[in-house]
This record gives C-alpha cells, sequence and structure tokens, in this order.
C-alpha cells in the first residue's frame, strides 16, 4: 500500500479572533518562518505580534469565508477528490490532503497512513518553489513525523517552477488576460536571510534575474520566480510584455523586491492603467490573494485612476488536477 500526501499552508478553523490568534501563533512559531532564538521567538509571536494581528487579521479572515470553510480548504478537498479519480482505481493508492499549520496536519494525515499499512508516502508540497519557510518547513515536518513510524520510506516532489504541466496549467489560467493590460506575476516574498544559495549575491534586493543561468541557482527562491514567470509569458507570446513584484512582506527586515505595491505605481507612472495580476506561487487562493491582491492592492491601484484583473490561482481546475496527477504516475513508475 502506498500513499500520497499534498500538502499546503491551510487555514484557520474560523474567522473568529481565537481562531485566528491560533493559527497565527502555530504559523509564526515555525522557525522556518521566524528564524530566532526560540525565547525571542516565542516572546514575539505571543505578547507582541499575535495579540496586535489576531483582531485585524479576523476582519479579514471573514472577508473571504463562506459561513463553513475557507477557499484554500474548499480547493484543497476538490483538488484531492479529483486527483484520486484520475488516477487507476485498481492501483493501491491513496491519496490525502493535509495542512502544514491547519487541519487535518500532516501528523494526523500520516498516523491514518500508517495504519493502514502505508509503507511507501510521496510527500507533495504544493509550493511550485523552493522556500525554506515552506517546502522546507513541510519535509522537515514530514521528516519528523516519520520518526515513529519505522518502515515507511519517504519520496518528496522537487518544486516544480520549471514543469510544462505546471506552466502549461498556469499559461492556460491566464488565457483571457487581454492585450491591452500589463501582466504582473505577484510572487509570495521571502526575507533576504532566506536566500541562502550559491547566487545569493547576485539574487540582490532588485532588478530581474537572468534566467538563462541554470546550474548554480536550481534551489534559489527568487530565481524560481523569474524562471516561472518567463516561461509562462512565452507560452503565452507575451516574452517582453510582463513584470514580477513580491507581496506579503511582514516586519521590519530585509525581503525581496520589488514589491507589489511599488511595482502597480510604477505602472501608472509608466502609462500602464490596466493591469492582469496572478499569484504564481500559491495553487490555491487564500488570504494573500483574494483579500491583499484582490481587494486592498485592487482598492489603491482603481483609487490613483488604474484598472486591475485578478486572475485566480490553479486551484481544482482540470489542467493542475492533471499536473499532480502525473507528479504521481512518474512517481510510481520510478518505483
Amino acid at each position: 500500500m502506498r500513499g500520497v500526501v499534498l500538502v499546503n499552508i491551510g487555514s484557520p478553523k474560523s474567522p473568529t479572533r481565537k481562531d485566528v490568534a491560533s493559527y497565527l501563533r502555530r504559523f509564526l512559531s515555525d522557525s522556518h518562518v521566524m528564524n530566532m532564538p526560540s525565547f525571542f521567538r516565542w516572546l514575539l509571536v505571543n505578547v507582541i505580534i499575535v495579540p496586535i494581528r489576531s483582531g485585524r487579521s479576523a476582519k479579514r479572515y471573514s472577508a473571504i469565508w463562506n459561513g463553513s470553510q475557507f477557499p484554500l480548504v474548499t480547493h484543497m478537498e476538490n483538488l484531492t477528490e479529483k486527483v484520486r479519480r484520475l488516477l487507476d482505481p485498481s492501483s493501491d493508492i491513496i491519496v490525502e490532503a493535509a495542512m502544514r499549520y491547519g487541519d487535518p496536519s500532516i501528523e494526523t494525515v500520516t498516523d491514518r497512513l500508517a495504519k493502514r499499512g502505508v509503507s511507501e508516502i510521496l510527500l507533495i508540497p504544493l509550493y511550485p518553489h523552493n522556500a525554506f519557510s515552506t517546502v522546507g518547513s513541510t519535509v522537515d515536518a514530514m521528516k519528523k513525523v516519520l520518526k515513529k513510524h519505522d518502515g515507511i520510506n519517504l519520496t518528496v516532489t522537487p518544486p516544480f517552477y520549471d514543469s510544462d504541466d505546471y506552466i502549461n496549467a498556469m499559461a492556460s489560467s491566464l488565457e483571457n488576460v487581454g492585450d491591452d493590460e500589463e501582466l504582473l506575476f505577484s510572487f509570495h516574498g521571502v526575507p533576504l536571510s532566506h536566500l541562502n544559495c550559491d547566487c545569493a549575491s547576485e539574487c540582490n534586493a532588485s532588478g530581474d534575474v537572468d534566467v538563462s543561468r541554470t546550474l548554480h541557482c536550481r534551489d534559489c527562491y527568487r530565481y524560481q520566480c523569474y524562471k516561472s514567470a518567463a516561461a509562462v509569458a512565452l507560452k503565452m507570446g507575451r516574452e517582453k510584455r510582463y513584470r514580477v513584484a513580491f507581496q506579503s512582506r511582514f516586519g521590519n527586515g530585509k525581503w525581496l523586491a520589488p514589491t507589489l505595491s511599488d511595482t502597480l505605481r510604477e505602472c501608472l507612472a509608466c502609462g500602464s492603467s490596466k493591469v492582469a495580476v496572478c499569484a504564481p506561487s500559491f495553487t490555491a487562493d487564500c488570504l494573500e490573494t483574494l483579500n491583499e491582491i484582490d481587494v486592498e492592492e485592487r482598492e489603491v491601484f482603481e483609487r490613483e485612476g488604474g484598472k486591475m484583473s485578478y486572475h485566480p490561482c490553479l486551484n481544482d481546475n482540470d489542467s493542475w488536477c492533471l499536473s499532480v496527477k502525473n507528479m504521481i504516475t512518474d512517481w510510481l513508475k520510478q518505483n
């Protein structure tokens, strides 16, 4: 018996301040997210950040709550069910969804698979790009859980930022972008301190990345983001007509630039008043896309005279479900 675990970041149980605070506490207490001595991280999270931010965050979460769950949870459930149906029904594969900071947790899902006699697990972190705070955190969490389950072999799907399936799915999701719209790829930002790679000196805080470089940049998050954007734009026939930005900056440290806010202002300054925004580092719509981009950034941009269209994440669309199914079948062929 073999198992597949699809992992995304997760959502609070509800938009109440209590549940949002619990989610934020769990998320921010991860050393992959806030890399500092544990005592100072505990103090910062529990005494300052969560008490101050939980109320405001709860209001934002309330805006995307459908009465029973959040969109990310819905999309994960739909994706998992569709992938199950795409697989050979006679196979011995069990496909489950897990959340890194929500329910069901990686531990809960893995324990359930172990009870069913699974001897191999394919872990698919649903993050296209290799970030310490997402892929790294997910893999380490799974390895920690497997320490109590002897005999289960783990395989991890590598970041798929340049895979044909992912690029084709992204391009297909953007087929309605107008010729008169500036295409803007908004990736989740990360602190510069997380760029622990051989090309960190070249991947500085601003400026484009030379996507022709391959060997020593394979693990660099920023490089992978630019590589995805270039590949999708080329597939769409817009090789030179796009911009890259980074969103969701948190705290006062140095993060990847340019920011989404600055890039939108630059679009207006350059005469590009119509923009189409997508978020390729998110495979399912969540607070950062539905609220931060499609509400907060849109309001500012349109108040200043622009017009924005937001294009949803891959979510559970058919091409993306097929992409995930192909990751699983490729693994099966090798095992």
